[in-house]
């Protein structure tokens, strides 16, 4: 079906703009598969972070989170729509192919700015997307990624804020040409909480590289953000579950306490329950990804690698 849709019906080509709704199911992942495979770029849209998230790990390099009571899109121009949800999602559908003008979305966006100049915040409103926000503010995408310490996989929702690039307390990336790799630059919040990180593995005698694990770890599954909503009922700078026995919202939201839990060891406040990087026989020698895995759990496994040349620079200045 996902193939007849896209392929035969759609008559995708490579480099077109591709938006498959009810992204995080079985059809719509099987288009955003084959979409991703022929070489489009794929807008993700589900009811969900968790759904997007599958999205995300099928190849979608942008998402939005809809409301399917009240569904509404950024309009920007796309090639081809694959919508096997229907229903309420069909007429906004229908209407994201068609380009409003600028003025019109200039008024949209203004209207959650403060003011459109570097240093100051936008509000996130249902529909919105990194693309969306950045075309219509003047800013290049990777400008925006960069001045809020995210990826172009990375999630964002409603009612959240993003700094425009040139904030001060804004995280950026820096190159590192003697390994290629990049740095994120963190902002205050980010780095009080990298903070507690780096003071808790000390107090409990972790080797640095342990804490450059569990700062990796950190900035994959919140950004060191000690957020409060997350995955299911995921909370706190390591996106640690109550349902899964982890702690109370008020323990897991205590950087404190949740940084002693992801160490573990004979200091692990949930002792004989959950297990923390200390707990994990040999550790030591597996590589960063696969030793913040083997604590986290994730869906997506390789997904902490990308952190480590960030993580050990952070270790470098804060430890």
């Amino acid at each position: 079906t996902a193939w007849v849709g896209l392929m035969t019906r759609g008559r995708l080509r490579a480099g077109e703009r591709v938006l498959v709704t009810g992204a995080g199911g079985g059809m719509g992942l099987a288009a955003v598969a084959l979409a991703v495979h022929e070489g489009a770029h794929v807008i993700a849209v589900a009811s969900s972070a968790a759904r997007l998230a599958m999205a995300v790990a099928a190849g979608a390099q942008e998402t939005i989170v809809i409301d399917r009571d009240a569904p509404h899109f950024d309009r920007r121009d796309v090639d081809v729509v694959f919508d096997p949800v229907g229903g309420a999602l069909t007429i906004p559908t229908m209407l994201v192919p068609i380009p409003a003008t600028e003025s019109a979305l200039a008024v949209d966006l203004a209207s959650n700015v403060t003011s459109l100049s570097a240093g100051d915040s936008y509000t996130i409103v249902s529909g919105d997307t990194i693309a969306g926000i950045a075309a219509t503010l003047g800013f290049s995408q990777q400008a925006l990624l960069d001045a809020n310490g995210l990826q172009a996989s990375s999630l964002i929702f409603s009612g959240e804020s993003l700094n425009l690039p040139g904030s001060p307390a804004a995280p950026t990336t820096i190159s590192t040409a003697s390994t290629g790799s990049s740095v994120t630059i963190m902002n205050e919040e980010m780095r009080a909480n990298a903070s507690v990180i780096v003071h808790v593995g000390h107090e409990l005698g972790v080797p640095s590289e342990g804490i450059v694990i569990a700062l990796a770890a950190a900035m994959q599954e919140s950004t060191l953000r000690n957020l409060t909503w997350g995955d299911r009922d995921s909370v706190g700078l390591f996106q640690q579950r109550p349902s899964a026995g982890w702690g109370s919202v008020d323990q897991l939201t205590t950087p404190d306490y949740s940084a002693r839990l992801f160490y573990g060891g004979a200091s692990n406040p949930n002792i004989g329950r959950t297990k923390g990087l200390l707990d994990i026989a040999g550790w030591q020698s597996m590589p960063l990804t696969v030793a913040a895995q083997s604590v986290q759990i994730s869906a997506f496994p390789d997904a902490y690698a990308k952190w480590e040349a960030s993580a050990r620079a952070w270790y470098s200045e804060l430890g």
